[in-house]
């Protein structure tokens, strides 16, 4: 009775107890370690309020506390030990099905495969979203992010698997399974394995939180889409990145709960292996069932002399099976395949191999089996060794007597017929098959030349429906290229060389697919002659000759300047791949080059031209009429005042066409510009990044070298986009005249300022300031836009250059325009009334308006970031010294000019702009205008004027003016105050000496007169006339002024008082002598006046009234009656009553106002 010995059973399988067990400790522990640094991802994700994982970190517990780090754990805790138990399973369950056999170490690949797969039977979403903060139903709540996930776990798990056995594989000593690893190896291997999980997968993860944080749910299947376009936009790449910190060391807290998972098993595999149980807690010991004994021999039948020899060629030479065939007879397709594997596990065959051997025919048997059978096929061995040294032991004397019988046979042999006269011995049967063969070849000669024929027909055949593929590669390429799908034609050409090069034996390709277990592929019966593969060479010289033909066409359209600059990458990469000799980066750089060179040159050209044309139109300078740009500067000055700049645009003044064509030009050249530099020098820095190489761009300390790059041609690169720059900069100069801003501006100029050559003659400054402020827009923002894409440092110092100089001649040319406008300005008075204050004409409104838009316009103009959205940075604007030396220079020279003009516009005739339309008033109370035709109405106005601009408009825009330009004016204003109240002394002295000598005359005429004997006159009677009529003139001047100025009424009534004062006294004084009716009289004349300019008699007045009396009484002579000097007085008193209330109505302007 042989004795059989027990076998092992195979490794036990993991149940789905053991795996959500497995899983939930894993995964809590995953949950407890991870989820504060998962709550500090998710919160800088959604949340921008934060610096950084440790700001975050730190606001979270100061303001929440600490367990707000915590937030949303019950979820995923509860939910952990499905989701890991069903993601383990379908994990190990994918690896299985692409194992070619048991326990097969699986490529990196394959790996990845079963982590992809393994994550789409669960998903997270919904542990996910139970973790966020508001919930918006089923779909919108719980699903919502569903395809965000998904698009985000795919590759997360296949890089963290295929990361986590990388990192296995690497930690594994030569001779050892990577399942013997120690759980710290693993959780190193694991933390690897979490980092690779977040490189593959972030910014879909920033994606799935924006999606799932969101207030409104995604609408449509493609939102991840738009979700990307949208945090792009808004927030830009470094989106994508934000949280990655924290969320690396979070997901290296995965590292425990595969560690765990990973330990467990390969701990508990290994134990239950060991004692061949299927259990870790079985209730009994199972005997061995029968179907599990594969061994067919034991030991004791070695002893019973079973040998080697019984073995027939199927036998198994390890004694455990009866046969090493499989009892399966596979069909005649299958046969081919049959026979090789059954060549391969016969140990008689050549090609004999002990792995697949073990593979194929003990691939179940236990190892204890397997021991065995090693045991026995030694003794076999040794049995076969031992019975061949006995044989020959045994027959020696055998062997050599043969020996020698031998020898003797072929000695006579020798001597008779083994000669050289005999062909030694086979003459006769030489010539025999000679005969037979010449009698073969004339029967069986043209039969086996046909079927030579024919089998080479099919062997070509065969040949050409091999390699059908191959063969019509030229006709397919032909057609690609016609229709320009480059990149189909660029795949075939790619497999078609595969093809060829494998064909013709340029590469060795493996193209048998059993692994590692198969021998090296030999010669099969189709591999190809040297006529076939001269057939091949033929079809792939004319392969090439098509794709030499579309390198051609590529090249062609990298010519083409306006691709797209994704198409031209897209030409670029496609000729990188087919190794065209020609670089084609360099070609299309080149090319693009002198293509946006010459459209610079041809768009400035055109645009010149045109202005050329428009000035050929303008009139000379010495037909420029004054009234022509004061009616020009009127018009700006209104639309600029209600803000209407389109009507300022779309001006058909000649001028203006003049400026739209300059703005135009600049509009050109700076499009032109951003639509082909940015993309130029974007491919550019691609090319010298080594982007388009096939060895990347290395960086050294001191030194950049590139590898397989041109370093000349990189030089050539920037040189390019700076020349680009240089002849835009070169442009905008030529069009402006340009010169380098002087450092310092000196007090008398020494080249008189001439008007540049592209300022159009009859343009006001109004209308300056208007188109330079624009084109200086148009330059900055094609500057700025220019300087983010980070060109070369010359580049950007050809624009700075360039600005600053535009900056500066533009300020030039509107600090003149500025100044020549003021020095004509008195042409746009036309006396209107203003509706606000009607004791000032218009002319200060619109000076103050044109004086404000031109300082604002000087400021936007030498500031450095007027451009500036944000409104807090003009505080911190510093103007430039000479910036502001020259626009505050400007600003006073203007002033002075307007007051200049005042003076002129009251001692020179009115003329109107244009022809006035005479309308009959509407309203005589409140008139819109004065008549200019009347000086001492211009004068009034004027003096009011003043009055206004010192008191209101001056300090106003001298602080506007400070404010912006933060400076002090204080000595400026005080000059600017004194001049005001020199020209307002000038004009009112002027007024009141026309309307003094009027008094004067009528004064001195009066007292003077022949036909008044003051001497002799007896007795007081009614007031003279002179006195009535010069007291009228003044309620002529007190009326007038009331008309135009009322305010001016009590400075002129009181001048007049006290200028008819003086003119009383200086006549009086001429008196010789007055008797007692004179005294009486001329005291009753005076005080009448007196008491009727009550109101406007000053100290000054009444000094000089007492000087009157003191005069007549020194003049009296006072032998005329004296005694009757009370009863005379009491006559004056009563005389003056009456006279005053006679006169009451003519003289009530004088009376003073009551006052309520």
């Amino acid at each position: 009775m042989t004795e059989t010995l027990p076998v092992p059973p195979a490794p036990p399988k993991k149940g789905g107890w053991e795996d959500f067990v497995a899983g939930n400790f894993a995964g809590m522990s995953q949950v407890f370690v991870g989820q504060p640094l998962d709550t500090i991802k998710v919160r800088l994700q959604v949340e921008s309020r934060f610096k950084g994982p440790m700001d975050c970190f730190i606001q979270t517990i100061k303001n929440e506390g600490f367990f707000a780090l915590y937030k949303g754990m019950a979820s995923p805790l509860v939910g952990i030990g499905a989701v890991n138990a069903l993601l383990f399973a379908a994990y190990s369950r994918l690896k299985a099905i692409q194992a070619t056999f048991p326990g097969e170490q699986l490529a990196l690949y394959k790996i990845a495969i079963a982590g992809a797969g393994a994550v789409c039977l669960r998903h997270l979403s919904n542990c996910s979203r139970l973790k966020c903060r508001r919930k918006f139903g089923i779909r919108n709540g719980l699903f919502r992010g569903f395809w965000a996930t998904v698009a985000r776990e795919i590759p997360a798990y296949a890089g963290f698997y295929s990361g986590f056995e990388f990192a296995k594989r690497k930690l594994t000593s030569e001779g050892s399974s990577p399942d013997s690893l120690s759980p710290t190896k693993l959780m190193l291997a694991g933390s690897l394995g979490g980092c690779a999980y977040w490189l593959c997968c972030y910014p879909f993860d920033v994606v799935k939180s924006k999606v799932q944080n969101q207030k409104n749910p995604p609408k449509g299947i493609f939102y991840v889409f738009t979700t990307i376009s949208s945090i792009y936009k808004n927030e830009g790449a470094r989106a994508f990145t934000r949280g990655i910190t924290p969320t690396s060391d979070c997901k290296s807290t995965f590292m425990y709960r595969l560690s765990i998972y990973d330990t467990q098993f390969t701990e508990e595999a290994a134990v239950l292996k060991h004692y061949g149980l299927d259990d870790l807690n079985p209730e009994y010991w199972e005997e061995e069932p029968d179907n599990r004994k594969s061994a067919r021999y034991s030991l004791n039948d070695f002893s019973n002399g079973i040998t080697g020899d019984e073995l027939g060629d199927d036998n198994d030479p390890l004694g455990l099976k009866k046969s090493v065939l499989s009892q399966d007879i596979p069909g005649k397709t299958d046969l081919d395949d049959y026979d090789k594997e059954k060549s391969q596990i016969l140990v008689g065959t050549k090609s004999f191999n002990p792995k697949f051997f073990l593979y194929k025919v003990h691939n179940d048997t236990p190892y204890e089996d397997l021991l065995r059978g090693a045991e026995f096929l030694k003794y076999t061995l040794d049995q076969k060794s031992e019975a061949l040294r006995s044989l020959v032991q045994d027959n020696f004397d055998r062997f050599v007597s043969a020996k020698n019988t031998i020898d003797t046979v072929y000695g006579e042999m020798k001597s008779q017929s083994l000669n050289v006269e005999n062909d030694y011995g086979v003459i006769r049967l030489n010539k025999a098959l000679t005969e037979a063969n010449e009698r073969a070849e004339q029967l069986f000669g043209p039969v086996l030349t046909n079927r030579n024929k024919a089998e080479k027909i099919r062997s070509t055949l065969s040949v050409l429906e091999k390699y059908k593929y191959f063969f019509n590669l030229p006709s397919n390429l032909m057609d690609s290229i016609k229709q320009q799908k480059y990149d189909v034609a660029v795949r075939d050409y790619k497999k078609g060389k595969v093809v060829f090069d494998s064909t013709m034996g340029i590469e060795g390709t493996d193209t048998n697919g059993t692994g590692s277990y198969s021998s090296e592929k030999e010669n099969d019966d189709t591999a190809l002659t040297v006529q076939y593969k001269r057939v091949f060479e033929k079809v792939w010289l004319e392969v090439d000759k098509l794709m030499e033909e579309m390198k051609d066409q590529l090249f062609k359209q990298l010519t083409e300047p306006w691709r797209s600059m994704e198409e031209q990458e897209m030409t670029i990469n496609m000729l990188l791949e087919l190794e065209a000799t020609e670089d084609p980066v360099w070609h299309y750089l080149d090319s693009q080059y002198k293509f946006i060179i010459d459209l610079l040159k041809e768009s400035y050209k055109e645009q010149l031209s045109k202005i050329e044309d428009l000035k050929e139109t303008l009139p000379t300078k010495n037909s420029n009429n004054d009234k022509d740009l004061a009616i020009r500067l009127r018009n700006s000055i209104r639309n600029v005042n209600i803000r209407d700049f389109d009507s300022l645009i779309a001006g058909k003044e000649r001028d203006v066409q003049m400026w739209k064509a300059i703005l135009e030009i600049v509009k050109s050249l700076s499009d032109l510009l951003l639509r082909c530099l940015p993309d130029f020098w974007k491919l550019s820095k691609s090319f010298m990044d080594g982007k388009f190489q096939k060895s990347p761009a290395v960086l050294s300390t001191n030194k950049r070298r590139r590898q397989g790059m041109d370093l000349r041609k990189v030089d050539q690169c920037e040189k390019m986009a700076s020349g680009v720059i240089e002849l835009y900069a070169s442009f905008l100069s030529e069009l402006f005249t340009l010169s380098p801003v002087p450092n310092e501006i000196p007090d008398t100029p020494t080249i008189k300022y001439e008007k540049p050559s592209f300022v159009p003659l009859q343009s006001d400054s109004v209308t300056t300031c208007y188109f330079l402020t624009r084109i200086l827009n148009e330059m900055n923002e094609c500057v700025n836009d220019i300087n983010s894409i980070n060109m070369a440092s010359e580049a950007s110092g050809t624009l700075s250059q360039l600005m600053d100089q535009t900056r500066w001649r533009f300020l030039e040319v509107i600090c003149e325009a500025w100044n020549a406008d003021a020095k004509n300005f008195h042409l746009l008075e036309d006396w209107t009334l203003d509706q606000d204050n009607r004791e000032i004409t218009n002319f200060l409104r619109n000076f103050h308006i044109f004086h404000k838009y031109n300082s604002r316009s000087a400021y936007k103009i030498a500031s450095q970031n007027y451009l500036s959205s944000d409104k807090d940075n003009d505080k911190s604007v510093k103007i430039p010294e000479n910036y502001l030396i020259k626009i505050k220079e400007t600003f006073l020279n203007s002033l002075y000019a307007y007051l200049e003009g005042l003076v002129h516009l009251v001692f020179t005739e009115y003329t109107p702009l244009e022809p006035v339309i005479e309308r009959e008033p509407t309203d005589i109370i409140h008139k819109s205008r004065i008549d200019p035709s009347q000086m001492d109405s211009r004068i009034l106005l004027t003096i009011s004027n003043l009055s206004n601009l010192k008191q209101l408009m001056i300090p106003r825009i001298v602080n506007q003016f400070e404010n912006a330009y933060k400076c002090s004016m204080a000595e400026d204003t005080q000059a600017l105050n004194t001049v005001v109240d020199q020209l307002d002394g000038i004009l009112f002295e002027d007024y009141i000496k026309r309307k003094t000598e009027i008094v004067r005359e009528i004064i001195t005429n009066g007292i003077l007169s022949s036909e008044i004997d003051w001497a002799n006159i007896s007795k007081p009677g009614e007031v003279h006339s002179f006195v009535y009529e010069a007291l009228l003139s003044l309620v002529i001047v007190h009326a007038q002024i009331s008309d135009i100025v009322k305010p001016l009424i009590n400075r002129a009534l009181t001048a007049l008082l006290e200028s008819m004062a003086n003119d009383c006294l200086e006549a009086f004084q001429k008196v010789e002598k007055f008797s007692l009716g004179g005294m009486c009289q001329a005291t009753l004349e005076i005080e009448f006046m007196n008491q009727t300019l009550s109101q406007f008699v000053t100290p000054h007045a009444q000094e000089t009234l007492q000087l009157i009396y003191t005069t007549i009484e020194q003049l009296y002579d006072t032998s005329s009656g004296a005694d009757r000097l009370d009863s005379e007085l009491s006559s004056v008193k009563q005389l003056l009553v009456d006279g005053r209330k006679n006169t009451s109505l003519q003289f009530l302007c004088f009376k003073k106002p009551n006052k309520f």
